[in-house]
């Protein structure tokens, strides 16, 4: 009598991993019999053991490979049957996989899943694959999913028919930073088709494709060649190509290849020049080809500017490859450098810095508090001068020149208080982003003095008012030129004079002589629309409009 004995080991129910090398597997019987198996590139093995010469029904097979059927240059339909009886239908799914590697997996595979409802009653299905490559070889087999355990049927191939797509493509010439040229090939004179397209996919991922990464097209020629240039590349990067072409609607590549873009300066930061801050910089293109190319100078107070921070663009490069341009730059230490967008990728020169050297003679007064207090207000030369008047956040003032306050005006809105767009902490008033106090960049105290002098906190006037006697100067008075306001004394005897300069309010200034509002650096903590001044008229801090036309008072923070 001859018995069959069917043994199957799933390699990942054993959590063993994919072979990538030669593997023994041993099975012991209770008979003491031992048989050894090596296996490379499977994921389950079968073994049968055979005794005296009957064989009656063993197990069924659980999923099962079958032939491949209707092949044409493009699609073929393969065939499989899977024992779903008594099966959980919620937790399985069964299907085809297929690749052209020789063994198809989740990796490198292509999943086709097909509905149980249409498997026959002998559990046997069939799966259409399309868009295959005309003569290429494409490996494929069954498999059953059952919760997070796969069974897979095994290995089959086929062969599609037509003239095979040959395609080739040489190593890049003229590599540089920002582009390369790539010299590619296909055997078009040995196929047969209606429509063809050729080109070249390049990306960071190590195989390209053109449905996700870029793709440069180009006609060959007669023969079959073809160039193309990739453009709008970065300096020192691993760049992953190959030729691909659409023959009658379906994509056939060549192979892979990879080059790195070189680290050579396409562009040359010049030095600033301290009288009108101009910078004249040079490009170094080499041979490189470009399609359109923006040249210019970014710089800001950070360390590293870019083009996103402020640009100024050069309207003219001259016979000998440079431009200039001239950057508004305010009393600061910048950072700024050359740049160079080609085909839409910036590249950067070399990152210098210039300080710009405050001719202020302003001085500040020590009052014996936290930080020391200028003079006089922003805009005025002397103390019991009113100076500017300025909307919070606005680093332009206004004297009596028709200028209207409202928030029609006003730059950090869109025409209303509930529409701001910077400065927010409360949807409520427009766009929220968290900031409540005073950027450099709109900070007037600072743009118009330099960077020493800033306006102050909410906190700084409470100490200014707290710590400090307040005496009122009336209108007519000899010691402030006949200048209404306050003189302020600190703990050190020390005093500044605060004038009662009124505010503007659309096109006029009003309460001049009697009133006085000093902006801080914070907007309201419960009103975004309004900020925080020292108002006279309260002998403390307030909330108003953000547009008012208000006096600062600048402190020293050096």
């Amino acid at each position: 009598m001859k018995t069959r004995i069917l043994l199957t080991f799933l390699i990942l129910l054993l959590h063993l991993p994919l072979f990538s090398q030669r593997q023994k597997m041993v099975v012991h019987f209770a008979n003491g019999a031992r048989l050894e198996y090596y296996v490379e590139e499977v994921d389950s093995i079968t073994f049968y053991v055979e005794d005296d010469g009957s064989v009656p029904d063993g197990p069924d097979v659980v999923i099962a490979t079958g032939e491949a059927a209707g092949v044409t240059k493009y699609s073929m339909t393969l065939t499989a049957s899977a024992d779903i009886t008594g099966r959980d239908a919620d937790n399985l799914s069964v299907g085809m996989i297929y690749s052209t590697e020789s063994t198809p997996r989740m990796d490198n595979g292509t999943l086709c899943e097909v509905a149980l409802a249409d498997l026959d009653a002998d559990g046997r299905y069939s799966v259409e694959i399309q868009n295959l490559a005309p003569s290429t070889r494409y490996y494929y087999r069954a498999y059953m999913r059952m919760g997070d355990t796969w069974l897979y049927g095994k290995v089959a191939s086929e062969v599609t028919e037509g003239q095979g797509v040959v395609l080739s493509a040489a190593t890049p010439a003229q590599v540089t930073s920002y582009s390369a040229r790539i010299d590619a090939t296909i055997n078009v004179n040995e196929l047969d088709y209606k429509t063809l397209v050729t080109g070249v996919c390049y990306g960071n991922t190590a195989s390209p494709v053109v449905s996700a990464d870029k793709v440069r097209r180009a006609d060959c020629d007669a023969a079959g060649a073809y160039t193309v240039t990739l453009v709008g590349l970065y300096a020192d990067t691993i760049y992953y190509y190959r030729p691909y072409a659409v023959v009658d609607g379906y994509i056939t590549y060549g192979a892979v290849s990879l080059f790195r873009t070189t680290r050579d300066e396409v562009v040359a930061t010049g030095d600033i020049s301290d009288t009108d801050f101009s910078v004249t910089s040079t490009l170094s293109m080499g041979s490189g080809k470009y399609s359109s190319l923006v040249t210019g100078v970014c710089y800001g107070r950070g360390d590293t500017p870019t083009v996103s921070d402020a640009c100024v663009t050069a309207s003219v490069v001259d016979d000998e490859n440079r431009y200039s341009v001239v950057l508004p730059l305010t009393v600061d230490t910048w950072y700024y450098r050359a740049y160079v967008i080609i085909d839409g990728t910036p590249h950067y020169g070399d990152i210098k810095t210039f300080t710009v050297e405050s001719s202020d003679t302003r001085e500040s007064v020590d009052l014996g508090l936290s930080v020391k207090w200028a003079t006089c207000n922003v805009g005025a030369t002397q103390p019991s001068e009113y100076g500017d008047y300025f909307a919070w956040g606005m680093t332009e003032g206004y004297a009596d020149n028709g200028m209207s306050f409202n928030w029609a005006n006003y730059k950090w809105c869109s025409g209303a208080y509930n529409k701001l767009t910077k400065y927010c902490t409360d949807a409520t008033y427009g766009a929220k982003d968290g900031l409540s106090a005073l950027e450099a960049d709109d900070d007037a105290a600072t743009i118009l003095w330099g960077a020493k002098w800033r306006v102050p906190t909410p906190a700084e006037y409470k100490e200014l008012r707290e710590q400090c006697t307040w005496k009122l100067q009336t209108a007519g008075n000899a010691k402030y030129n006949g200048v209404a306001g306050y003189e302020v004394t600190g703990p050190n005897g020390n005093s500044i004079f605060l004038p009662a300069a009124g505010y503007r309010y659309n096109a006029s200034v009003r309460s001049a002589g009697s009133v006085g509002r000093y902006w801080s650096n914070s907007i309201s903590e419960t009103n975004s629309s309004n900020a925080t001044c020292y108002d006279f008229s309260t002998g403390a801090t307030s909330d108003k409009y953000r547009y008012y036309g208000f006096s600062i008072r600048a402190v020293c923070v050096e």
